[in-house]
């Protein structure tokens, strides 16, 4: 007797659906969807988280991002007193120097160190005198003004000798003749970030005590005042842009 092969049912091996075998069931496939895929609610939800990310970040830029801030140093109402003598050599110079400052930045800078140094002109060896401001705060969106006051520098015999034979040269023995030039050195220091510009060829007159008569511009920083004379101040600019805090490329425009 001949006994027939029973036919292998293919169906009845297949597994259940959700039995764990074989292919990946629906459920599994559901774990490794993304919540952003899965459900409209949770991509309205990514897309919001977003977009108040980028407002934050928009608020903050436009609050932090670097605005003109105009410094002047009124050298038409400053005030100094020198005086010098041969024998023995002693020179001294001091100064009061108004100073302010035009803010268009929407935060307060804190902590804002400014020292200026008087030089006679041409020899930057020996500081005539020196003064410092610090720890200045400087508001939001507003001027400032305020005195820097320079005290006498201490010179030793040779740079008293070089100073006074200069003002002997320009004034006469007596200080009573004719005119000298100053040039002045400004640092501003911010953050640890030192910001240096020169003031030269400022026009002082020969005597005891006076104001100065003029000065003029820099080379080595952007100058708007185009008439010194008459605006009796010279100003700088800073923080033109982000990638211009010298305001080095608003100048050459």
């Amino acid at each position: 007797m001949e006994i027939e092969p029973t036919a292998k049912n293919h169906d009845s091996e297949q597994p259940e659906p959700g039995s764990g075998t074989g292919k990946e069931t629906d459920g599994a496939l559901a774990g490794r969807r993304s919540c952003c895929a899965r459900h409209r609610m949770c991509i309205s939800g990514c897309c919001c988280c977003c977009l108040l990310l980028l407002i934050a970040l928009g608020v903050l830029a436009f609050f932090l991002w670097p605005r003109v801030v105009v410094v002047c140093l009124v050298y038409s109402q400053s005030s100094f007193d020198l005086s010098f003598s041969q024998n023995p050599s002693s020179a001294a110079f001091k100064m009061i120097l108004p100073t302010t400052i035009d803010s268009k930045l929407f935060v307060t800078l804190y902590d804002i160190d400014i020292e200026i140094d008087a030089f006679y002109k041409g020899n930057y060896d020996a500081i005539l005198a020196h003064g410092k401001l610090n720890d200045f705060n400087l508001a939001a969106r507003s001027d400032s003004s305020f005195e820097v006051v320079l005290s006498p520098a201490e010179l030793n015999p040779a740079q008293t000798n070089s100073v006074v034979d200069y003002f002997v040269n320009q004034c006469g023995p007596q200080l009573l003749l004719g005119t000298w030039l100053a040039d002045l050195r400004i640092t501003v220091d911010l953050y640890g970030q030192g910001i240096t510009v020169w003031i030269r060829d400022m026009e002082l007159p020969c005597s005891d005590t006076g104001q100065i008569l003029n000065g003029t511009a820099s080379v080595d920083s952007c100058n708007e005042i185009t008439d010194l004379d008459t605006s009796g101040q010279y100003c700088i600019s800073l923080l033109c842009a982000a990638d211009d805090l010298l305001c080095e490329d608003a100048c050459d425009k």
